[in-house]
C-alpha cells in the first residue's frame, strides 16, 4: 500500500508551494512542516519556523531571520547552524548548545561572544579551520550520535530560579 502525505489542514492565503505544510502564512516551498509564519522559504520537516527564515530542515523553534539550519532546536537570528540547541545570534555552529553571539564554534556549549572554538577552547582561525575540516570528515557517520549527546538544557529552560 502506497502512503501519501496529508494535504494541509489550515491554509492561509499568499503561500506558494505549501500544500503539504500545516498552519503556513505568507511563505514559500514548505513541505511536511507546521506553524511556518511570515516570509519563510524552503522549510522541510520542521515545526514553529517564523519571521524571514529560510533553508530550514528537520528543526524546531527557528525564529527571526535564520538561514541554513539543519537538525536543530531553539535557534534565533542565526545562520549556518547544524545539529545544535538554543543558539542565539550566531553563525557557523556545529553541535553547539546555549551559545550567544558566537561564530565558528564546533562542539561548544554555554559560551558568549567567542569565535573559532572547538570543544570550548579558542584557536587561531587557521588552526580552527584545520580542526573543523578534520572533525567533520572523520565524524561524518556519527552526526546523529553526537547530536544525542548534547544534553544541556536551554538557558532558563525548565529553570526554577529565573531572575
Amino acid at each position: 500500500m502506497k502512503q501519501v502525505p496529508v494535504v494541509n489542514l489550515v491554509h492561509y492565503t499568499s503561500n506558494d508551494n505549501a500544500n503539504y505544510g500545516d498552519c503556513v502564512l505568507s511563505s514559500r516551498n514548505v513541505y511536511l512542516s507546521s506553524t511556518v509564519i511570515s516570509d519563510c522559504e524552503n522549510i522541510f520537516y520542521s515545526m514553529d519556523v517564523r519571521y524571514d527564515s529560510s533553508n530550514v530542515f528537520n528543526s524546531m523553534q527557528v525564529i527571526n531571520y535564520c538561514e541554513n539550519v539543519y537538525h536543530s532546536i531553539g535557534i534565533q537570528h542565526s545562520f549556518n547552524i547544524f545539529y545544535s540547541k538554543y543558539i542565539n545570534n550566531c553563525n557557523n555552529v556545529w553541535f553547539g548548545a546555549n551559545l550567544t553571539g558566537c561564530s565558528e564554534c564546533l562542539m561548544c556549549h554555554n559560551m558568549d561572544n567567542v569565535s573559532y572554538c572547538f570543544r570550548n577552547q579558542q584557536y587561531s582561525k587557521d588552526d580552527y579551520m584545520i580542526l573543523k575540516k578534520k572533525f567533520l570528515v572523520e565524524e561524518k557517520d556519527n552526526f546523529e550520535r553526537l547530536y544525542e549527546k548534547i544534553i544541556f538544557p536551554g538557558a532558563n529552560h525548565n529553570s526554577s530560579h529565573i531572575q
